[in-house]
């Protein structure tokens, strides 16, 4: 794996240029994207893991303990909507 570092966030999209553009919130170009639902999408996604030093390793913990609490709960009767279970657990890895 490198040991470069990406440019750091907040990333945003812009779209006062003649294409369309994802930049760091500095003004740094970073890619030019010809569809901006995939921009939106990659915008989300490193701006959601800003600080994350492992993304993966943050995906695969949270992916374990998501299953963990399900588990638990299922034990216990009690039931709750998958959303704000994946907050409570967002929560505890912080």
């Amino acid at each position: 794996m490198s040991t470069e570092k990406h440019t750091p966030g907040p990333w945003r999209i812009r779209t006062d240029l003649p294409q369309l553009v994802i930049a760091s919130e500095s003004g740094q170009y970073i890619v030019a994207i010809p569809s901006e639902v995939n921009a939106a999408r990659i915008v989300a996604c490193v701006n959601a893991m800003e600080g994350i030093e492992d993304p993966e390793l943050f995906r695969i913990t949270a992916q374990e303990a998501l299953k963990a609490v399900k588990s638990y709960l299922g034990k216990t009767g009690i039931t709750i909507d998958n959303a704000d279970l994946w907050n409570l657990v967002n929560t505890a890895l912080k």
